[in-house]
């Protein structure tokens, strides 16, 4: 009947789960071991074909063309801008020339704080306010010009702007309490070099420079810069710049 098929069946599925012969069970673990030991066997050939090469090391510092390290403006000898307890940005040559600034107003765009007044000296003169105070310039540690009423600037032999915010009277005596402006001029040439550059714009403006560097005499560096600059302005005002 159905209740003994049922029984029948589940007694046939017991009886499925016989233990393994000895010899199968030998057989099974001989194969699987000689399959471990091929393994290796293949590693071990792989490691010895590798090859190793020798130990290369590359040594690298990062260079910032737009980074100066040191400044005189601020201590008047080559210090290190992060010992000097005062704000002071440094404007490189290669800044100055990347962003093709031909004049200080170009110039002191780069410098956080620094505002033209009266359009920039109206083309008579350079005139700024540095924190909204008065400032004054300085051409290699020197006073170069009044404050008002100076005089056009030109960038032809400049190497780099430094520009000292706050007063700095303890250093350079009576000074605006803005802050320097400190033109750093170009330094003499052991070498020759010759460059020559000008350039054109609006209002009828153009100029033209030559920078020749070379050495006369052994030990004895020398620079000579030159330039011109015209412009009719924009109210038909005419300027011309020998320097």
């Amino acid at each position: 009947n159905i209740g003994n098929l049922g029984v029948f069946k589940m007694i046939h599925y017991r009886k499925s789960f016989k233990p393994l012969p000895l010899a199968l069970a030998l057989s099974i673990f001989v194969t699987q071991g000689s399959s471990f030991v091929g393994a290796a066997e293949e590693n071990a050939q792989e490691k010895k074909s590798i090859t190793t090469l020798k130990e290369v090391v590359v040594t690298a510092k990062p260079e910032n063309p737009y980074k100066i390290k040191e400044s005189s403006t601020a201590s008047k000898v080559g210090m290190s801008l992060l010992d000097i307890p005062a704000a002071i940005i440094a404007i490189p040559r290669q800044l100055l020339e990347d962003r093709g600034a031909l004049t200080m107003n170009e110039a002191t765009k780069n410098v956080s704080g620094v505002t033209p007044t009266m359009g920039g000296g109206y083309g008579f003169a350079d005139r700024y306010l540095i924190r909204g105070l008065a400032l004054r310039f300085l051409r290699d540690g020197l006073t170069d010009g009044p404050s008002m009423n100076g005089y056009w600037r030109n960038l032809w032999d400049v190497e780099s702007l430094e520009v000292l915010k706050g007063p700095g009277s303890a250093l350079y005596g009576r000074g605006e309490p803005g802050g320097t402006i400190n033109l750093v001029t170009k330094k003499p040439l052991d070498t020759y070099q010759l460059e020559i550059g000008g350039s054109a714009g609006a209002f009828g403006t153009y100029d033209t420079y030559l920078d020749v560097g070379v050495a006369p005499v052994t030990g004895l560096p020398t620079r000579f810069v030159a330039g011109y600059e015209h412009t009719d302005g924009f109210s038909d005002l005419e300027t011309d710049i020998w320097g």
